[in-house]
């Protein structure tokens, strides 16, 4: 079992101005991976701009998860103003262990995460992927009523995830999301790894979570 952390302030104000001065001037020189999606967002993966700080935080996030980690992918989203969304879901098989970094939030002090206490199994993994009939198919709520069935499946941890923060979770296998954004908009950066020994036992760390 992973765990659950964050840290309240990950970047000097130097460095996060530097996020901040790219989204603002050089972000819509480059395509979105998406048009805007259920999430009411636009997206954009893997940009040169995160490159090496992708790297550079692998030995954060090894130390954090207590295992070699290696970068698989990054994904920056822009949330509309007022409209959004993060819909309970888990993600693809890159993203074992994911850095959430919160850049900022317009109109509000900070958009909560909300994050499974209990990690799924490989094999329930793999089922929750699937489209087999179920409550929830492909890993994704897409209606109001298969919401409220993870809501009410699991125990959350509740991360505020403020402005300069980071969360670590495993995307893959924690079901995990916000609600809708109460005012404003946001924009986040996910940092994905996988572990570096992938046939190596996970850690069995029996620890809390440390938030």
């Amino acid at each position: 079992m992973t765990i659950i952390s964050e840290i309240k302030s990950l970047y000097s104000k130097e460095t996060l101005n530097n996020i901040i001065d790219f989204i603002d001037n050089d972000i819509y020189d480059y395509t979105p991976h998406n048009g805007y999606d259920e999430c009411n967002r636009q997206v954009w993966t893997d940009l040169d701009f995160f490159r090496e700080e992708h790297i550079r935080l692998s030995s954060l996030v090894s130390k954090v998860f207590e295992e070699p980690v290696r970068p698989t992918y990054t994904c920056l989203s822009l949330y509309e103003k007022d409209i959004g969304i993060l819909p309970a879901h888990i993600d693809r098989s890159p993203c074992r262990y994911t850095l959430s970094y919160m850049i900022r939030c317009s109109d509000i002090p900070f958009w909560p995460m909300y994050i499974a206490k209990s990690e799924l199994s490989d094999e329930e993994y793999s089922v929750a992927l699937d489209d087999t009939p179920k409550s929830v198919k492909n890993g994704i709520a897409s209606t109001k009523e298969e919401q409220k069935h993870i809501e009410n499946s699991f125990e959350w941890v509740k991360i505020d995830h403020l402005p300069n923060s980071a969360a670590f979770f495993s995307g893959s296998h924690r079901w995990h999301y916000r609600e809708k954004i109460p005012a404003g908009s946001a924009e986040t950066v996910l940092f994905h790894y996988n572990p570096l020994h992938p046939e190596m036992p996970r850690p069995e760390t029996g620890k809390p979570p440390l938030v």
